[in-house]
């Protein structure tokens, strides 16, 4: 069997769930849902198939996201290999959050969409610092520089 690699990992983790919730979706959702929202109220409304968008817009970044991710981290002269798992993590995790939300919404909850996925960045960016400062990576001769033989 082959070994994946991280950033495979990261995607079908992230997928399967999204398409769990969405199936779920389809059995709970009424014929026509929200999918589009300004502050707390709906502007545009979908039938009930539309929350398979949000697996689709999940797969589409997995598959063409990649590259763009790579060319756009390059204008920083950030090397993407160590990130890419990482920010396809996250974005999974917001795309299931707005998954959640649609259903959530159909059942009466509230909330500016906007503010919920700014604290979810918020909470992650304070995880990965926790993460970091607990679970410090072992020093790397070969990337360190100012090692000498």
């Amino acid at each position: 069997m082959k070994k994946t690699n991280k950033l495979t990992r990261a995607v079908w983790i992230g997928l399967i769930p999204e398409l769990l919730i969405a199936v779920l979706g389809m059995i709970l959702l009424p014929d026509q849902t929200a999918i589009q929202w300004q502050g707390s109220e709906a502007v545009r409304m979908a039938p009930r198939y539309a929350i398979f968008l949000y697996p689709a817009v999940s797969l589409f970044l997995a598959v063409a996201g990649k590259q763009a991710f790579i060319l756009f981290l390059s204008k920083f002269s950030v090397h993407s290999a160590q990130l890419l798992p990482g920010a396809f993590r996250v974005v999974h995790i917001l795309i299931l959050t707005c998954e959640v939300y649609t259903i959530l919404y159909a059942f009466g909850f509230r909330m500016r969409i906007s503010v919920i996925l700014i604290l979810e960045l918020v909470l992650l960016a304070a995880a990965a610092g926790i993460r970091r400062i607990l679970l410090p990576r072992p020093a790397d001769a070969k990337t360190d520089p100012d090692r000498r033989p």
